[in-house]
């Protein structure tokens, strides 16, 4: 009966807590989007590092067995032409100061040195190499389409409605995007689908250091099983993927100083009749920067923006 009380004791006092945090602590509105105006100048830097590995048994007798590493990172300097109403930018030039993707013994470095030229927003965004006689690889064409151009515009906008609270927010307080989002957003691609009423996601404003503010983000969603050419797998182990990050997310929508964290993994033991099993083991990790100025090497004799 006392260990009853005491728990009780300390959770009043922890909701009591709670609400004078939430009664006189400074509040902070995360702006819904990020804004652009012509001159713009910003410079980005990221890394990413995915491992796989997969094991496909059956019984003692194993049929399969590998792992594979791939790394992108890039340093590039994005300058903003045009804007539409909404303070999308739809027209920017973009310069590789350096790009290296990294698969296995394969290293592809053909879009360092290449001016890209990215027009239209949403859905109809592109990217194209403009710099003359600068070929890039396939592999590079899709990064470049998926991180500036079409799968970029597909995606804009979308993580600032999920991770945005609706309301101002203290230092402290979390909140629950909406899960539909945040299942549709990760699965976008059709290869995860998910259980969704077992899906959690929560976000947190952990502090605020000038204009910046730093959200926790920690998403656990359950996978539904596996669809395979064979047919479905259903999983024995694990199964849920794992997503934690920490954003660095400016209060001022024009400010352009972002940055981040983000790890995630899928393992678990996926089975199918027949006795077939697979071992399933996916580490992403992801870092960034974006941070406002940079200099734009002339392209075609134009003068250089800084």
């Amino acid at each position: 009966m006392r260990r009853l009380l005491a728990l009780s004791l300390a959770a009043f006092a922890t909701i009591g807590a709670r609400a004078v945090l939430a009664e006189d602590a400074p509040t902070y509105t995360l702006p819904k989007q990020t804004t652009w105006k012509v001159g713009d100048v910003v410079t980005r830097a990221e890394t990413e590092k995915m491992v796989q590995g997969q094991k496909v048994s059956m019984g003692e007798q194993v049929l399969q067995d590998g792992n594979n590493t791939v790394e992108t990172a890039f340093d590039a300097v994005l300058a903003v032409k045009e804007v539409n109403d909404e303070g999308d930018f739809t027209k920017a030039l973009v310069y590789f100061k350096s790009w290296k993707r990294t698969a296995g013994n394969d290293v592809d470095e053909s879009l360092t040195g290449a001016h890209v030229e990215v027009t239209g927003a949403g859905a109809t965004r592109s990217a194209k190499v403009v710099t003359p006689d600068h070929q890039i690889s396939v592999d590079a064409a899709q990064w470049l389409d998926n991180e500036f151009g079409k799968g970029a515009g597909d995606r804009e906008g979308k993580a600032d409605e999920i991770f945005n609270p609706g309301k101002p927010v203290a230092v402290g307080e979390s909140w629950q995007p909406d899960l539909a989002k945040v299942r549709e957003m990760f699965g976008s691609d059709g290869k995860l689908k998910f259980v969704d009423d077992q899906c959690t996601a929560k976000l947190t404003l952990v502090s605020v250091e000038g204009k910046v503010a730093t959200i926790q983000l920690e998403f656990d969603l359950p996978t539904a099983p596996l669809e395979t050419p064979g047919g479905k797998m259903n999983w024995t182990e694990g199964g849920t993927f794992v997503i934690r990050a920490t954003i660095k997310k400016s209060l001022d929508a024009g400010l352009h100083e972002e940055g981040g964290e983000m790890t995630a993994r899928l393992q678990g033991k996926a089975a199918a009749e027949g006795g077939v099993v697979v071992a399933l083991d996916v580490n992403v990790s992801n870092t960034g920067t974006m941070k406002a100025g940079g200099e734009m090497p002339a392209l075609a004799g134009a003068a250089a923006t800084k």
